[in-house]
This record gives C-alpha cells, structure tokens and sequence, in this order.
C-alpha cells in the first residue's frame, strides 16, 4: 500500500511540476513582455503556478524535496508579494473591494470598461 501511495504522489508531483514549468514561463512572458517594453495589462493569476509548485513539493514522496516546498512561491515571480498583500488585504478588510449601495458586480464592471 505505501508503494502505491508513493507512485501516486511521484505521479500527482510531475503533472503539478510540469504545470509549473509552463506557468511560470507564461508569467515571465506577462510580465516582462507586455508589461514593461508594452505597457499593456496581462493577467491578475500570477499566484497559480507558485502555489502549485509548493504543492508539487509538498507532495514528492522524496523527503528532500518536501523541506523545499516554500521555493516556488518565490521563484515564480509575484507570487509571494502577491500572496502577501492579498493576506494584508483581507485582514484589513480591503478585499474585495466594497461596491456602492445599490450597485450590481455587472453593472460596476461595465462602467471600467
């Protein structure tokens, strides 16, 4: 049985690391690319493939990678700021974001168009 637990988590691990792999070139890619030589907005996800990778090495059936599970949170870039101000965020009661009395999620997203 603990083998084929350990087959599953090597399994589970590659699929969440080779996830990683394309999201964090994808976030370098928004990044750098669009962001800073084309002044265009790219993606608000930029924690998805940081919280994978910790996840990935939370999950290896090798013990050594496991005590490293906190690096993908910075090695993909944002993350960790990103986490950090979220956290701040919602223990200050700034997000999400408070709508106006009477003021629908559709209708306020119209008006930012």
């Amino acid at each position: 049985m603990d083998n084929a637990w350990d087959t599953l988590r090597l399994f589970t691990s590659a699929f969440l690391f080779l996830f990683v792999l394309g999201s964090v070139q994808c976030n370098a890619y928004i990044l750098f690319l669009r962001w800073y030589l084309r002044r265009q907005p790219g993606s608000s996800i930029l924690v998805v493939g940081g919280v994978a990778g910790a996840l990935a090495l939370w999950l290896s059936p090798f013990e050594g990678l496991r005590r490293y599970w906190w690096i993908p949170l910075f090695v993909d870039l944002h993350c960790a700021p990103l986490l950090v101000c979220l956290a701040y965020g919602v223990c200050t009661g700034k997000y999400p974001p408070k709508q106006p009395p009477g003021e629908t999620a559709d209708r306020a997203n119209h008006q930012r168009i």
